[in-house]
């Protein structure tokens, strides 16, 4: 469930089972949560917000697709971009007849326009990675996130781009927070295929197929406008468009 989800708006969600774990016909019962549920209350639906109740299949191989109805801003004067949420779902196979719940994590964000900075934080990074982060000093972190930062500056000056002449720095957001947790979970790494080895893995490479997808939008005339956008190419070398 990898797909982007903003508040105020419906959420498309596609749910990927196993090959070996088809479901069954019958309408499944699928429950949000804004705390994470225990297994009773993702059975039952005891404190969930919102209730589905079917699906349909999907385009993409095993999956299932279902849709969220919006869900309202908790705290519209919040600075933090993203929020956590839980769905449990609920659904029973094809061939045992046996019921799975399943309880996933999504995030939602807070749609943001285009903004002249970059804003990466602490809760940040904890939003997207929480297990890693329990015994680590708060300075730490922000070490890390300014490493993250420094790299991608560099990376963008290579290209040819002059940070400050980006305009819609936050979409660097998001390739900023993988690019960190990739750092610390390096750091913590006590031998290779350890925990922390495989978490740099995984998140190294999101940060390199957030960066593969990005579009720059520049002012590179430095009047406030955006004249030129830029869409990657291999190594994250830019075409201008």
């Amino acid at each position: 469930m990898a797909n982007k989800y903003y508040f105020g708006e419906d959420l498309t969600v596609f749910y990927h089972y196993r090959e070996d774990s088809e479901p069954s016909t019958d309408s499944p019962t699928i429950y949000l949560f804004e705390d994470m549920p225990t297994r009773a209350e993702a059975s039952a639906g005891t404190g969930a917000i919102k209730t589905i109740s079917s699906w349909s299949d999907s385009e993409r191989d095993f999956a299932k697709k279902f849709t969220v109805t919006a869900v309202s801003d908790p705290d519209a004067t919040s600075s933090n971009r993203l929020e956590d949420y839980f769905l449990a779902i609920n659904y029973t196979l094809q061939a045992s007849g046996d019921t799975v719940t399943d309880i996933q994590e999504i995030f939602i964000e807070r749609p943001i326009g285009n903004t002249s900075s970059l804003n990466v934080n602490v809760r940040d990074i904890i939003a997207v990675e929480s297990q890693i982060y329990n015994d680590l000093d708060e300075g730490f972190i922000e070490s890390k996130i300014e490493q993250a930062i420094n790299e991608m500056k560099l990376e963008l000056k290579k290209q040819g781009y002059e940070f400050d002449k980006v305009k819609n720095k936050h979409d660097l957001k998001l390739p900023v927070i993988y690019k960190t947790i990739a750092e610390i979970s390096l750091s913590q790494l006590t031998g290779l295929g350890d925990d922390n080895d495989v978490r740099n893995d995984k998140y190294e490479a999101k940060f390199l197929k957030a960066m593969k997808y990005l579009e720059i939008q520049y002012d590179r005339d430095g009047d406030g406008d955006v004249d030129l956008k830029a869409k990657p190419k291999r190594n994250f070398a830019y075409n201008i468009v």
